[in-house]
C-alpha cells in the first residue's frame, strides 16, 4: 500500500496531527487507547488519520465548543 505524504494527501501522521492540535504525540497514543479519536489505519508501525475524519472531528467539536 502506497501513501502519498504530499500536500494534497489524505491522511496525516501522528508527527503532521500532533502539531496540527499542538499537542503531543504521545498524547495522540492516549487518545487513541482511549477511543476519543476517529478512525486511523495502522500500516507497518505507523499511524495514519484520515484527513476528512479529522476535519470532521474538528468542525463538530468547534460547533460543539467541546475539546477532547
Amino acid at each position: 500500500m502506497s501513501v502519498n505524504k504530499g500536500p494534497s494527501s489524505p491522511f496525516l501522521n501522528q508527527h503532521q496531527l500532533s502539531n496540527r492540535w499542538h499537542v503531543s504525540p504521545r498524547t495522540l497514543e492516549r487518545w487513541r487507547y482511549e477511543r476519543k479519536l476517529p478512525g486511523y489505519l495502522k500500516v507497518g508501525n505507523r499511524v495514519l488519520y484520515r484527513l476528512e475524519e479529522i476535519e470532521r472531528c474538528e468542525k463538530l467539536r468547534e460547533q460543539a465548543g467541546d475539546a477532547l
